[in-house]
This record gives C-alpha cells, structure tokens and sequence, in this order.
C-alpha cells in the first residue's frame, strides 16, 4: 500500500515537471529587439594630485558631430559626453601625456602619478561598449627621476584601440 502510494506520489511529480518545462519553453520571443536609433558617448579621464606637475596631457577626440577636438588638460578631470540621432562612426579619443621639461618644486616625499579612464559608447549597430582603467602609480621621490625617464610619453588610452 505504501509502495502504490509512493508510485503515485512520483508519477504525479514527473507530471507536474513536464507540464512546468513544457509551458516555459513556450514563449512569445520571435520579435526581434528594437535598439533605439542614436549614437551616445561619454569619455573620462582622472589624473592624479601630481600628475600635471610632470606631464602636458592632451586629449584628441572626434566629437559627436565628427568634428575633431584637441584639448589640452588643464584640471585633473576632464570628461567629453555627446548624443545624437542615427549611427555616427569613426568616434575616435586618445589621450596622451608627454614629460614637461620644468618639473616645479621637487620638496615631497611622493608623487601621485596615478590616472584612471572611462570610454562609453552606445550606437544600434554595436549596442553598448564600455572600458575602465585605474593604474595606480605613487611613486617615492627617490625613484622618480628613474620613473620619469622611463615613462616620458604615457598613451592613457586610445579609443578605438
């Protein structure tokens, strides 16, 4: 009596399994997704406390009427957001650092050399792209000048690589 009760038990749970995979491998998703129809942008770039002391940045990007923008930073934040309908190609931004010649006061016992980049782009062809960077330099005044001579182009980042 209890085998034919535990037969039942698994036959009507074998049941119930196939009827839940059979109604949820039932769906209405032959539509094809709709992407809206712009181009979005966004470009960030973060320098560290010391990092223009030693370094002329400059930022060479097409804007999102394909125009291209050289920009020279002058803070150590800068940031390019720009939208516009309809598929908008060859956006293009690249950041670059290159060693000043006069470095300033030399008086502390480290540098913050450190920078960090965000690139965002949206269109309807690609549907999003995102990339971060954070490198982390903090570098002690006693290894700078070794640091400086390695190092006197820094590309942060390019965009497309």
């Amino acid at each position: 009596m209890m085998k034919m009760k535990c037969i039942k038990l698994m036959t009507l749970l074998m049941v119930a399994a196939l009827a839940t995979v059979t109604f949820t491998a039932c769906g209405d998703d032959d539509e094809p997704i709709v992407r809206p129809n712009y181009t979005k942008v966004k470009y960030t770039c973060s320098l560290g406390e010391n990092f223009l002391q030693f370094y002329d940045v400059t930022v060479t990007y097409t804007d999102i009427n394909a125009q291209e923008v050289i920009e020279r930073m002058s803070q150590r934040n800068w940031q390019y957001e720009g939208k516009k309908d309809g598929l908008q190609p060859g956006m293009r931004c690249q950041v670059v650092a290159t060693l000043k010649s006069d470095h300033g006061d030399l008086s502390a016992t480290s540098y913050d050399l450190s920078y960090a980049y965000t690139v965002y782009k949206y269109d309807k062809e690609t549907s999003a792209l995102e990339r971060n960077e954070k490198v982390e330099n903090v570098v002690l005044k006693e290894n700078l000048e070794t640091f400086l001579s390695e190092n006197q182009t820094i590309v942060i980042f390019t965009f497309p690589e």
